[in-house]
């Protein structure tokens, strides 16, 4: 069995967070609420869930009692090398032969999307990369427009920060991506991801990777700096 995956429900993913009162470390199921000590071998039963566990500890039942223990999200975005993508499994079983990543090769990838501009000052096609807590946010081989997707991103968060749940679509397919709170809980989802976040951290450090790519598209291709879009959520956000 995976380790992060929940010995009980079978569909749920185990993340290990603190209760911010007491510092105990404890790993929690995402859908099924379990609790089990961090140092717990697993599988095995649940001590409980956490809304037993925490009353059992005077503090409210909310999952504000709690810090998730996470490593913040790091991205990559890559652009495309050659023509057109058809076969996005080609892209994603063998990525380094037809993307490009732009950090990694600053100098190669500025004058590659510079030359592609010459010809359609809307291109961008690429792929965003977003991990987080060892799983892939966004599905690999989605070769799309990555400048528009970067801004629908941010888009997602002002919706959430508005509404407690932000959605957008890739550009050019029906690929959702989806930031929402369910019972309590903030989930990051696609059609083939759903994790479990805690919003704050979460969001911030997504901000700072965004704010990565726009300061690269300002720098090597002139684009308008965001600088004041992502400053007015992070204000936003602090008020969570």
């Amino acid at each position: 069995m995976n380790p992060d995956e929940c010995p009980v429900c079978d569909t749920g993913v185990l993340a290990t967070w603190q209760v911010a009162a007491t510092n105990e470390t404890i790993r929690v199921c995402d859908e099924c609420d379990g609790v089990w000590e961090a140092t717990d071998e697993l599988p095995g039963p649940p001590l409980t869930t956490i809304e037993q566990f925490l009353l059992l500890r005077g503090r409210p039942p909310l999952w504000s009692e709690l810090h998730r223990l996470d490593e913040a999200p790091a991205s990559t975005t890559l652009i495309l090398k050659g023509g057109p993508i058809f076969d996005p499994a080609k892209v994603a079983a063998n990525p380094q032969d037809y993307l490009l990543d732009i950090f990694e090769h600053e100098a190669e990838a500025a004058a590659l999307w510079q030359s592609r501009r010459r010809r359609d000052r809307d291109w961008s096609e690429g792929e965003i990369r977003l991990r987080y807590q060892g799983a892939e946010l966004l599905p690999f081989g989605a070769v799309d427009h990555v400048l528009a997707l970067w801004c629908y991103l941010l888009h997602v968060v002002e919706e959430f920060l508005d509404t407690g749940r932000g959605k957008t679509y890739y550009p050019d397919q029906p690929l959702p991506v989806v930031l929402e709170t369910v019972k309590h809980k903030v989930f990051f989802s696609t059609d083939e991801t759903r994790v479990m976040v805690e919003p704050v951290p979460f969001l911030d450090s997504l901000l700072d990777e965004a704010q990565r790519f726009f300061a690269w598209a300002q720098s090597n291709l002139a684009e308008p700096s965001m600088d004041r879009e992502i400053a007015q959520l992070r204000e936003r956000l602090a008020q969570l």
